[in-house]
């Protein structure tokens, strides 16, 4: 939900809120017990959904943001696979 969040405000800052307050709308659909069989990318899916209906962004430009990324290999140990605002989650 964070990423998607920071996706949002990457694109447009004025928007983030707007998309944090409609997934946190949303959130009892992200617990754990209904997500846990579902894709990383399946959960993406979902969130940007609602990102986009709930600011007016383009889907798959939020979806852009949250592309899963390659990190050199010395830092694989310690990201594991990211998106690219993975990393701004976890410095936040």
């Amino acid at each position: 939900m964070h990423e998607v969040s920071l996706a949002v405000k990457s694109i447009d800052e004025t928007k983030f809120f707007a998309a944090a307050a409609a997934l946190f709308d949303h959130q009892e659909s992200f617990f754990d017990e209904n997500v846990m069989d579902k894709t990383r990318r399946a959960l993406y899916s979902e969130l940007v959904a609602i990102a986009a209906e709930s600011t007016g962004l383009d889907a798959a430009d939020i979806a852009s943001h949250l592309e899963l990324i390659d990190f050199s290999p010395s830092l694989v140990e310690l990201y594991e696979c990211a998106s690219s605002d993975t990393h701004r989650v976890r410095v936040v």
